[in-house]
């Protein structure tokens, strides 16, 4: 959980003052060489965690810019899908062939092939409107095995509706791939860690008070 104070700029400062003053005093008091370079190692050892979660910090904050972007190519995507379904659907199963001496020899061969893909989208089209949330989901209709689909004047609508399923779930991975979790603790400790490394830093400088060797 995170205290209130975590993220305030007042805490910080005061934080930062008190250490300022506190990590000078030390030094003065108590600090030879050697304890100065321990206070500058230390300086540098916060500095570079903080380093780290700064750097992790930076990422989320690309990734969610990034990820922003590739929403609404989502939404588009997701749009075509739809758009697919239902002008598929809506040509195969309202097309009204009639049967002509000039019809080919296979004519109910290719009739039976509509009838199959009309089934085929009248179910997809149930699962899109009840089941798939575009913003969340890849397109993946259950039971639907589009290699029935042989004529190559009905599956060229399998096609359009594979290629836009391909883009959708492309673009699925691309967010998900951009969306690091982001480590909240350390985040919200990130600016005093930073703060204490500076005062360290700032106190193993100056040679406040020479001890005599023994």
């Amino acid at each position: 959980m995170i205290s209130e104070w975590m993220g305030n700029g007042w805490a910080l400062a005061g934080f930062t003052a008190i250490s300022f003053v506190l990590t000078h005093l030390m030094s003065y008091l108590f600090c030879n060489e050697t304890g100065r370079a321990r206070l500058a190692y230390i300086a540098l050892f916060l500095g570079g965690a903080a380093l780290l979660t700064s750097f992790h910090s930076a990422l989320s904050t690309v990734n969610l810019a990034k990820a922003e972007l590739l929403t609404d190519r989502l939404e588009r995507a997701g749009e075509d899908i739809a758009s697919e379904v239902s002008s598929s659907e809506k040509f195969l199963c309202e097309f009204n062939p009639i049967r002509t001496d000039f019809s080919p020899s296979n004519f109910d061969q290719i009739e039976e092939q509509r009838l199959v893909a009309c089934g085929i989208f009248k179910k997809i089209n149930i699962y899109m409107k009840s089941s798939w949330d575009k913003s969340r989901m890849a397109f993946a209709p259950p039971d639907i095995d589009f290699k029935t689909v042989k004529d190559p004047i009905w599956k060229h609508s399998v096609d359009r509706l594979e290629r836009a399923t391909k883009e959708h779930l492309l673009i699925l991975d691309q967010i998900s791939a951009t969306q690091p979790q982001p480590w909240l603790l350390w985040s919200a400790l990130e600016p005093f860690i930073i703060s204490i490394s500076w005062c360290l830093g700032l106190a193993a400088i100056p040679p406040f008070r020479v001890r005599n060797k023994i």
